[in-house]
């Protein structure tokens, strides 16, 4: 599971809006797209499965450079584990 903070999800409309752009899922009749919320969780999500691990910590997938910070989320009695999303950045 991913989170993102709304610095994460700034900081991508402001720093990989052509990225997301260029590799949202299109809508069935062309009308819409992807957000870029979901599209943010969908891409960090790729960059954490197969993206660069670097000696930062970070995480470098389509150009951009993720910051993760490791979570729990408590539902009920259980607690579940996950990752929040804490900053983009693009790769020049």
């Amino acid at each position: 599971m991913i989170k993102t903070t709304h610095q994460a999800l700034d900081q991508a409309s402001n720093r990989v809006r052509g990225i997301w752009l260029e590799t949202r899922i299109e809508g069935e009749t062309g009308a819409e797209g992807e957000g870029l919320a979901s599209w943010l969780v969908r891409i960090a999500t790729i960059a954490m499965a197969h993206g660069d691990r670097l000696e930062s910590g970070k995480y470098r997938h389509a150009g951009i450079k993720f910051t993760f910070l490791p979570m729990s989320v408590q539902k009920g009695d259980k607690f579940s584990q996950g990752f929040l999303l804490q900053s983009v950045e693009r790769v020049r």
